[in-house]
Parts: C-alpha cells; sequence; structure tokens
C-alpha cells in the first residue's frame, strides 16, 4: 500500500484500519506533492511513519524512500549537481525517516552500479541500519521514461541514452533493448549491492519486468496471455503502438500494457488512484516561482500559460519540461490566442488526415501506414467563458461537428448528445498493410471524470502550495546564494507587472503569496475543465479552432477589431517579406552549386 501526507490525520487513520481489516501488511510511506499545501496536518514522510507506528506499533512493515542523487529538494538548483552539503542534508532526513520506525529503505531508481553502492556505503556511514533495496526503471516508452529521468535528474549513461533516442519512434524494438539493457545493468547493480533484492518501477507495464527477472534467473519463465476471449463486446483492442510524442500533458498513457487511450479506459484494472501523483512535481519551490512568478489575477494566470506556448519558459504544473511536442507546431498560433483569451489549454493535437505513417511530426507505427486523427483539446476556462462557447454550441448548427465534455471542481457537467450516447470516441487511429485498423487513442468521458480530480487537484498541490508564508526569506537566501548563476541565466524580463514582481525576491511579501493562493483557489473552485473533439477530421481548415476565434470576435468592439486587422496585416507582410528574403536566399544558393 502506498500512502501519502497529504491526507488528514483521521482519514489516513481510517486508512490504515482498512488495511489492517483486509489483512495488509507493508505499506510505502511517502511524503508526496499534496503535503506542500498549507492545510495539510502532516508535511514529512517521518511524521507519517511515527503515526503509523503511533496507531498500529509493529504490526506493518514500513518502507520509506531515499534518494542515491539526493532529492530535488536538497538540491541548490537542479541546473547544478548536489554539494556534499545537500547530500548529507538528504541522508539525515533519511535516517529521520529511519528512526522514527521504517523497516527498511526502497531507493529511487538508478542506473549507475556505482552510484548505488556508494549510497548504501553513505548511508551505514550515517548510522542507517536497516536494508536499503535499489529500484530500477526498465525503459517501456519514450516518453515515460525521458518523463521521469528528466523530472528527477538521474544519471544516464550517455551511449545508453543515444541507444534509446535511435528508437524512440518504436515501442516494440524500444522494449526488447530496454530489456537487454536493464538485465544487464540489473546484474551489475545486484554484484555492488549489499541487498540481494530489487525493486522495479512497473508503471503497471509486467511483461519487461518479467522478462529481465527471467533473464536475471530470479524468476521462472511465465507464459503472458494479454488476451483472452472474445473481443467483440470491448470498446478499446490491446495493441502495440509506436511512440508518437501528441500529448503535451503529464498524462498516465502507460496504465495499460498497451497504451489504449490518451486518458486511457476507466475500466482498466490498472485504472488506479490519480490522486497520487506525487512524483510529477519535483522542482524546488523556489525554481518553480522563477519560472511561474507570484500571479496576482487571472491575467497572470493567463500570462504564464502563454509565456509555456511560445517557448519563454519551460514548464507548467501539468506539463512537464518535454512536453511540448512536433505536431503542436501546426496549431500553436491557435493555442496561443485560446490561452490569451482566457482558455488555459493542457492537452490538444491538430487534425491528420491520412499522413504517412513516418511523417516525422505526426506519424507512428512503422512504415507503410497511414495515420488519422481528430483535432481536439482540453482546457480551463471560467463560468462566464464556458456560457458563451455553450451558447454557441448549442445554438447553432455551424459547428455540429464538436463534441464535448465540460465539468467543474464540483461535478457540475455539460455533455452534447453524442458523447451521452458514445462512451468512447477514437480520436487517433492507422491503417497498415495486412492489419486490423489500430486505434490506439480515445476520449472516454467517464475516465475523463476521473481524471479532472487530479486536474483540478494539480492547481493547489503543484501550484497554490509553493507560495507559502516565510517562503520569501528562503528566496532571498537563495537570490544571494545563486547570484552569479542568475546573472548568466537570466529568467525573467521586466514586461509586465508578473515579470517586475519577479526581478527582486526581496520585494515578495506574505500579502502577495496570499493573494497568488487566492487567485489559483477561484479558479481551482469555480471554473470548468472542458475538452472539445472536431469529428469532421476530413475538414482542411477545421472547426475546432474557429469556434475561440468565433468567441472572442463576439465579443470584440469595433475599434479592438480594428486594431486586430491592422496588426494581422502587418504581420503577415512581415512574414511576406521574410518569405521573399529566403526565396532569394535559395535562388543565391542554387546559382552559386551552378
Amino acid at each position: 500500500l502506498h500512502l501519502t501526507c497529504h491526507r488528514p490525520k483521521h482519514e489516513i487513520i481510517k486508512i490504515l484500519n482498512e488495511a489492517r481489516r483486509n489483512n495488509i501488511r507493508n505499506i510505502l510511506a511517502l511524503r508526496g506533492a499534496g503535503s506542500r499545501r498549507g492545510t495539510v496536518e502532516l508535511r514529512w514522510a517521518f511524521e507519517l511513519v511515527q503515526l503509523i507506528r503511533r496507531e498500529h506499533g509493529d504490526y506493518f512493515c514500513i518502507a520509506v524512500a531515499g534518494y542515491p542523487e539526493v532529492h530535488l529538494d536538497c538540491w541548490n538548483s537542479s541546473l547544478l549537481p548536489p554539494s556534499e552539503q545537500s547530500r548529507l542534508l538528504d541522508l539525515k532526513r533519511l535516517k529521520e525517516k529511519v528512526d522514527s520506525g521504517a523497516d527498511l529503505v526502497f531507493s529511487q531508481f538508478c542506473f549507475d552500479s556505482d552510484i548505488f553502492a556508494k549510497f548504501q556505503q553513505n548511508c551505514e556511514d550515517m548510522g542507517i541500519n536497516v536494508p536499503v533495496v535499489p529500484s530500477y526503471l526498465p525503459p517501456q516508452t519514450w516518453n515515460s521514461f525521458t518523463k521521469f529521468t528528466k523530472s528527477l535528474n538521474s544519471s544516464l549513461p550517455e551511449e545508453t541514452k543515444a541507444e534509446l533516442e535511435k528508437l524512440k519512434d518504436n515501442d516494440e524494438m524500444l522494449r526488447s533493448y530496454g530489456v537487454e539493457m536493464s538485465s544487464r545493468e540489473c546484474k551489475k547493480i545486484l554484484k555492488v549491492s549489499k541487498v540481494k533484492a530489487l525493486h522495479f518501477v512497473t508503471l503497471n507495464l509486467i511483461s519487461s519486468v518479467v522478462n529481465i527477472t527471467q533473464k536475471l534467473k530470479i524468476a521462472k519463465k511465465v507464459n503472458l496471455l494479454h488476451w483472452k476471449g472474445s473481443r467483440q463486446e470491448d470498446e478499446v483492442r490491446p495493441i502495440f503502438w509506436a511512440h508518437r510524442q501528441s500529448s503535451y500533458v503529464t498524462r498516465t498513457a502507460d496504465w495499460d500494457e498497451f497504451p489504449n487511450g490518451r486518458w486511457g479506459d476507466s475500466q482498466s484494472a490498472a485504472y488506479g488512484d490519480l490522486s497520487d501523483n506525487y512524483f510529477l512535481r519535483k522542482r524546488n519551490n523556489r525554481e518553480l516561482i522563477r519560472e511561474w512568478g507570484v500571479p496576482q489575477s487571472e491575467q497572470d494566470i493567463r500570462d504564464v500559460f502563454v509565456k509555456y506556448m511560445q517557448g519563454e519558459i519551460k514548464s507548467l504544473p501539468w506539463c512537464d519540461e518535454s512536453a511540448l511536442s512536433g505536431e503542436t507546431s501546426f496549431i500553436s498560433e491557435d493555442l496561443i490566442w485560446m490561452n490569451r483569451d482566457g482558455f488555459l489549454t493542457i492537452n490538444s493535437q491538430p487534425t491528420v488526415n491520412g499522413a504517412p505513417s513516418d511523417d516525422p511530426y505526426v506519424g507512428w507505427g512503422g512504415e507503410n501506414g497511414y495515420v488519422f486523427q481528430k483535432s481536439y483539446v482540453e482546457f480551463f476556462c471560467s463560468p462566464e467563458n464556458w456560457e458563451k462557447l455553450k451558447n454557441i454550441l448549442t445554438k447553432t448548427n455551424e459547428f455540429k461537428s464538436l463534441s464535448y465534455h465540460a465539468i467543474s471542481f464540483d461535478g457540475d457537467q455539460y455533455k452534447d448528445s453524442r458523447s451521452e450516447l458514445q462512451r468512447v470516441n477514437a480520436v487517433t487511429w492507422g491503417v497498415f498493410p495486412g492489419r486490423e485498423i489500430i486505434q490506439p487513442t480515445v476520449v472516454d468521458t467517464e475516465s475523463f471524470v476521473t481524471w479532472k480530480e487530479e486536474a483540478f487537484d494539480i492547481w493547489l498541490t503543484a501550484w497554490a502550495s509553493i507560495y507559502q508564508e516565510g517562503e520569501n526569506e528562503t528566496l532571498e537566501g537563495y537570490s544571494s546564494l545563486s547570484e552569479d548563476n542568475l546573472r548568466s541565466s537570466p529568467t525573467v524580463l521586466p514586461t509586465s507587472p508578473l515579470q517586475s514582481r519577479m526581478q527582486s525576491f526581496s520585494t515578495i511579501n506574505n500579502e502577495e503569496f496570499s493573494k497568488a493562493r487566492e487567485t489559483i483557489q477561484k479558479i481551482h473552485d469555480t471554473w470548468y475543465l472542458v475538452n472539445i473533439v472536431d469529428n469532421d477530421y476530413t475538414s482542411e481548415g477545421g472547426h475546432l479552432f474557429r469556434l475561440f476565434k468565433r468567441v472572442a470576435f463576439d465579443n470584440m468592439s469595433r475599434e479592438k477589431l480594428r486594431d486586430l486587422v491592422q496588426n494581422m496585416y502587418e504581420e503577415n507582410s512581415t512574414l511576406r517579406l521574410q518569405l521573399l528574403k529566403a526565396k532569394a536566399e535559395i535562388e543565391k544558393l542554387k546559382l552559386k552549386k551552378l
């Protein structure tokens, strides 16, 4: 049982009692991202361990997490390797968890046997006298593997990294290489480890781990049957599919052995509890505040989203650093437009009608096939903006190809008739010689209802929680400690009120932090999470993004419309001149070759 600190004490005690009634004896006690929220009663994992021991004595076997490469909260900066002081602080925190009653330590996944061996020795020198078990993350898909290794700054040999990148467009080959690589590296780790055991991070994908344990000769051969019986009644079929970078949100695409949807099917046995997203945000508060600022209004929040879409900042609470994909460039201007108008996008894809399956931007699944996808977008918007959208969607026939689903934090829902009748809507599929039509990506209405719990929770656990009282004092110290680094790589330009507040940490006060939390809390409590799919994938221009322009135009005065047209004319003129210059340069190069 994985247990985190983000719930109130009485709920944790209730969970523990229920676990005991069901003969569950093993608990992995973690802090979790939710513990950053100011309202929680437990802020640290050692407090959770103490609570478990106080309530149930020695009944449970308790494991805690250890970090061979140091927890990022102890780093001075995620851009620089941790100092010896950082390593010592992290070990002291681990010892505190063990001294509180932990029985063993699961390390964060580690790919270097020398680093792990040194960590085990450091633990022993610190007086940590419980087993320290090595963890390993086998590569399963390019997206998931790079997401987790980047989020934790895990060291990976350059040769391995290069080999994995070569295979990133073919899941089957990447997984096969991952089994060989993992078997080889796990042998090295077991050789140096003082504990002859391994903890695998599976992400609910079992076959690779079974194959690795068989190669290590620590498990009997298992015949994995991924499918039994008739498939006639199933809405999503299990399939192998090649990686494609279509989604720019941290999303649980790997719930099942074969990824079966953008959110997955809510009936999946691996669906689980989406609220425990503690591993998705590993950068410390100081760096996040430098990137997102201290928003004092909804307009400030819009500015952060626009900056992300323009590439000026590298992440959002819902989106990791590698989230923006190649295909996003086809709709980036539309997405920037949406965010400026208060439709805060966290996921999207453009229309694709029969593109070659090896297309560098939208292709997937190998060669000689053709891929298709419906355009779609997922976003947060205010009740006022949702009312405007709803009026257009329900009172005109102009956008009849669009299906939609909107839901608030309190569960207030709106769905079109198509979504009411069809729970699952395929939004990506491929046609390949000698194979059935492959349908790897769906929008599932029931899954969306469950996903909204996490999506709204991220506003508080990953954003509002970083503005804690007293954090401004930490920021002031951080600013002086990192002065040279800040001069060499400035992250804030004085072009908006939000950015101006970021120029000097010393000017940030608790009132501004309080206002930031209040602003984000209001969005969490009142806004809607919406997804819209354009089912007409043959339309060249598409209807989806035209909908948002219609909303914007309907609310513009004549003066604003005139200014917009003037700006567009000037931008088009600039682009035309750039195109003519580029053509002239190409002609010069051709003449040189002759």
